[in-house]
């Protein structure tokens, strides 16, 4: 079924999944809505069984108001003929989905249980106050910028910061920096506040910079652990064999590469 906005569909069960995770995190309600056939039916959290795509649109429009992170890990569906059962394990549970293969070859889904192991226990339903929680992190994100001079890639900076999906809430204004091993480039740090969301699961360094990633449209990502107990997402992933006029561009092309890292705050720091 073709998407009247254009969008890419899902050519197998699980692409559903992976679309609507990098849909959600965008607070794309019309994407994530495109995911379902018009009479699907969706099990919510509460227990409300909400049916339809007015109704869908609602549900997702109030969620994605004040969004959670959207993060899992999508499993291999199961097929059977033209239904498949999809599924996607997060922090503390896990969703199931049914598939139905389209006229045209694409998948959308017909039934959704948001949680099928059901609601967290009281304790793990505790947690800190978002000021709280994200002092436990230190998140950082750095832009290479290829500009004659800090107006300049400061400029550069805010067109591709105005090209993401929604804004990426900052503490502070970036600050900028020239390389110096490398004239003509200019280092941009970014210092994501995500303070603004109610709750990430899981509560980890690589979600966090998935989190951001994904204000980012395109590009592909290499992900890392650190020794530290953090994470490092690099894009490219192949700094030194990318060719900017044939590779992908992630924002604008002066952009060179971008690294996201979260990392456990010092015992001692204050924010």
């Amino acid at each position: 079924m073709a998407d009247p906005a254009g969008r890419p569909p899902a050519r197998e069960p699980e692409d559903l999944d992976r679309l609507f995770l990098h849909r959600a995190q965008a607070g794309d309600v019309e994407g994530v809505v495109a995911l379902y056939e018009p009479d699907a039916v969706f099990s919510a959290p509460s227990g409300e069984l909400i049916r339809g795509t007015a109704a869908l649109r609602a549900f997702y429009t109030a969620l994605f108001a004040d969004p959670p992170a959207f993060t899992g890990t999508v499993n291999p569906a199961v097929r059977h003929g033209d239904l498949a059962l999809t599924t996607t394990h997060f922090d503390g549970g896990a969703t199931a989905e049914i598939a139905r293969r389209q006229p045209d070859g694409s998948w959308l889904w017909i039934a959704d249980q948001a949680n099928v192991l059901g609601s967290a226990p009281p304790a793990e339903r505790e947690r800190l106050a978002p000021a709280e929680r994200e002092a436990r992190w230190d998140l950082t994100a750095r832009f290479a910028i290829e500009a004659a001079g800090e107006p300049e890639a400061r400029s550069i900076l805010d067109q591709a910061l105005a090209q993401t999906g929604r804004p990426l809430p900052l503490q502070a204004a970036p600050a900028l920096t020239p390389l110096g091993l490398r004239d003509g480039i200019w280092i941009a740090t970014l210092k994501p506040d995500l303070t603004p969301l109610s709750a990430i699961k899981p509560d980890d360094a690589n979600n966090r910079c998935r989190y951001v990633s994904h204000h980012f449209p395109g590009g592909t990502w290499l992900y890392r652990e650190t020794t530290d107990g953090g994470a490092r997402w690099d894009w490219p992933p192949d700094l030194w064999s990318r060719d900017p006029h044939h590779d992908d561009v992630l924002l604008h092309p002066a952009i060179h590469a971008v690294m996201i890292w979260c990392r456990p705050a010092p015992a001692d720091a204050s924010h």
